[in-house]
């Protein structure tokens, strides 16, 4: 309970930095780029219940997750110069 509340503070901050293009965000979006891939795999490995999603639809969700978080910590790595 305490790492969930944890998250969604640093996910918050995470938000409000990309929205104001802080400097301090660009190293975070790396952090979270290699954070999401790892999450879903892990989740979709140990979730053994009998309501497991199809896997086109575990599919087309890591391509969107990927590229979400992925894209846009290269976004900030090459705009850094609009970094405040």
């Amino acid at each position: 309970m305490i790492l969930g509340a944890v998250m969604g503070i640093v996910l918050g901050a995470y938000a409000y930095g990309v929205w104001n293009l802080r400097r301090w965000v660009a190293p975070l979006s790396v952090v979270y780029a290699f954070y999401v891939p790892v999450n879903l795999a892990l989740f979709w490995y140990f979730q053994t219940g009998p309501d497991i999603p199809p896997l086109g639809f575990i599919l087309v969700y890591l391509a969107f997750a990927v590229t979400g978080s992925i894209g846009t910590a290269l976004y900030l790595a090459y705009h850094r110069d609009l970094l405040a």
